[in-house]
């Protein structure tokens, strides 16, 4: 059988169960959860990105 929702998103990118579970805890305190997916390049640029913000 397989998991839907965020707990089935995480085991499915290879999050073992404890991470999911730990990742699904700080998810119901309000916190966000932001998976990206592409090129090295394409990380880099997301993670300057976020960090430009962070620092608004």
């Amino acid at each position: 059988m397989l998991s839907s929702g965020p707990y089935g998103i995480l085991r499915g990118i290879g999050a073992t169960e404890s991470q999911a579970a730990a990742h699904l805890k700080v998810l119901n305190n309000g916190t966000y959860l932001l998976i990206f997916r592409g090129t090295e390049t394409d990380l880099e640029n997301y993670k300057r990105i976020l960090e430009e913000k962070e620092n608004r």
